[in-house]
């Protein structure tokens, strides 16, 4: 009964081989379990099967891979680079690449050349409802330029509408969530990937989400969402989005990795409030409601985008809507924003309050986060 994957796999049968040293005609089953509640340990334990020797195989010639690779280019680094004894260095399959990806960055970082350009901002108003519009070159690379053309157009009193369009856009839900892409909600909140790791493995141990660590993004067909969304209504302010979702046909969002050890990470039950402390409720507040918002309706808005002449020059001001906000509706952690243009038609006159000349920098690619 250990893990349901490659790893757990191999740690049962390497007890196992150990055991049959004792009792080689042991009678042994194997028990499939992704979720520490009652009816999931329960539903194994009826539904027992053949251990899969195949999979423990897998995870021990991996295994055998990573010790070679890593012990052998490990000492020949060392060796090579005279670092015996404790400073030895270190190689292996997955740190040398990640140690790789991160040098790779801080060498961009370091080879990056700041480059000063400009921006021309108009403040505009109409009806008495003050929006921006940006010059349509956007950067100003030469200050010459930015500073004659600024010039010209800081004695503009109005511009003309010279068009208007408009178009609907749609956000689609997201995808269950699977171990990296919970770590890249969860450092977003606050919390350090190895925090968010620690409190979602002490959520699944006491039976309030289904196990961490997992590659899928495809809830299985075994998976009863109906029941999980009913155990969600337990808590006051699911309620509503869980209504919504059952009073039609459950339609998850599906990603492009299926696999067959561990479902995507969701909620199994609800937590007395009392039983978690404010991070652990943060990371199980943070699973449930993606859970919810992957049954849920695309985001809708409606974008507008104006062209403005002044003084003969092009601006464009843009402007955004929320139609329904959909998915974001229970998902506040992906936050949809307003930007709200007057009412504007083709010919209109606005009025021009002020003209800015921002000075701005070129800035390198960031350091990778958590």
């Amino acid at each position: 009964a250990t893990d349901a994957d490659r790893e757990g796999e191999s740690i049962g049968v390497e007890a196992l081989r150990i055991i049959q040293e004792t009792n080689p005609h042991v009678k042994v089953e194997r028990a499939y379990f992704s979720a520490m509640t009652p009816k999931e340990l329960q539903k194994s334990f009826s539904e027992l099967t053949k251990v899969d020797y195949h999979l423990s195989d897998s995870a021990d010639s991996r295994r055998e891979i990573d010790l070679v690779w890593g012990a052998v280019l490990t000492r020949f680094v060392s060796l090579m680079g005279n670092r015996a004894g404790k400073d030895f260095i270190s190689v292996g399959r997955v740190q040398t690449p990640v140690l790789a990806i991160i040098v790779n960055r801080e060498k961009e970082r370091l080879a990056f050349q700041v480059k000063p350009y400009w921006e021309i901002i108009a403040h505009a108003q109409k009806d008495k409802q003050n929006f921006e519009a940006s010059h349509k070159e956007g950067k100003f690379w030469e200050e010459a330029k930015a500073k004659t053309l600024h010039d010209k157009l800081k004695s503009a009193r109005e511009g003309v509408v010279k068009k208007v369009t408009k178009h609907q856009r749609s956000l689609a839900k997201p995808l269950p969530f699977n171990t990296t892409q919970f770590l890249r909600s969860a450092t977003g909140l606050g919390l350090t990937a190895g925090q968010a790791m620690n409190i979602a493995e002490s959520l699944y141990m006491q039976g309030f989400i289904s196990y961490p660590r997992t590659d899928n993004t495809v809830y299985p067909s075994s998976l009863n969402l109906t029941e999980l969304l009913e155990e969600l209504k337990s808590h006051a302010p699911y309620i509503p989005f869980v209504d919504g979702i059952l009073s039609r046909s459950l339609s998850p969002s599906r990603g492009a990795k299926e696999s067959k050890d561990h479902p995507p990470i969701h909620p199994t039950k609800v937590p007395p409030r009392s039983r978690l402390n404010d991070k652990e409720w943060k990371v199980f507040d943070l699973i449930a409601r993606r859970f919810l918002a992957t049954f849920m309706d695309p985001a809708q808005t409606e974008n507008v985008n104006v062209e403005l002449s002044i003084l003969h020059e092009p601006f464009t001001a843009t402007g955004q809507i929320i139609l329904s906000p959909g998915w974001k509706a229970v998902y506040p952690f992906s936050v949809l924003k307003e930007v709200i243009l007057p009412p504007l038609k083709e010919g209109d006159v606005v009025s021009i309050t002020k003209m800015d000349l921002l000075k701005k920098e070129t800035v390198p690619p960031a350091r990778y986060s958590q």
